[in-house]
């Protein structure tokens, strides 16, 4: 899925109508650099929505840590997808504010000090790998997995990340 690309929603979207339900809530997965929050971000201000993004709810642990974890561990211990469902998504679809703390990545250690908080809105975007989680199918409304030809993604990753970054962990 190219970046600018555009999309075919129900016509009830296409129109920014709310759902006769609830919030839509509308996962964007994807290999790191793919392009998730550019999507995301163009998608939102579209839209009027808001966009939670997976980062802020990195589990933690050093790169000691994740060299040793296999990779269903990873997968599963990356986000803490209890925290993004309680803290972020329920309360959204809810039609309420939510409220968090995201993962300090200043000093890669415990939550920022900061809180985050945004909504009630009537679209909803998660923007991060594994937001499309099965943990998620109840909620999630519709999903979009964003790929990047490889060169590309490693390009943009490069850009924004340091040398160290780089090396550790991808």
């Amino acid at each position: 899925m190219a970046v600018g690309a555009r999309f075919e929603f129900p016509l009830w979207i296409a129109k920014g109508q709310q759902s006769p339900k609830r919030p839509v809530l509308i996962a964007i997965d994807g290999r790191s650099g793919a392009g998730k929050s550019t999507i995301a971000g163009q998608l939102a201000s579209e839209l009027n929505g808001v966009v939670i993004k997976g980062d802020d709810l990195f589990s933690g642990g050093t790169n000691d840590d994740w060299r040793t974890r296999t990779l269903l561990e990873k997968v599963n211990l990356v986000m803490d997808w209890k925290r993004l469902r309680k803290e972020t998504m329920e309360p959204l679809l809810a039609g309420k504010a939510a409220s968090w703390h995201s993962f300090d990545w200043v000093t890669w250690q415990g939550l920022a000090a900061e809180e985050i908080s945004m909504g009630p809105t009537s679209f909803i975007f998660v923007d991060g790998i594994y937001s499309n989680r099965p943990e998620f199918d109840d909620l999630v409304d519709f999903s979009i997995l964003v790929v990047a030809p490889e060169d590309q993604r490693l390009l943009r990753l490069i850009e924004r990340e340091t040398t160290e970054f780089m090396e550790n962990w991808h």
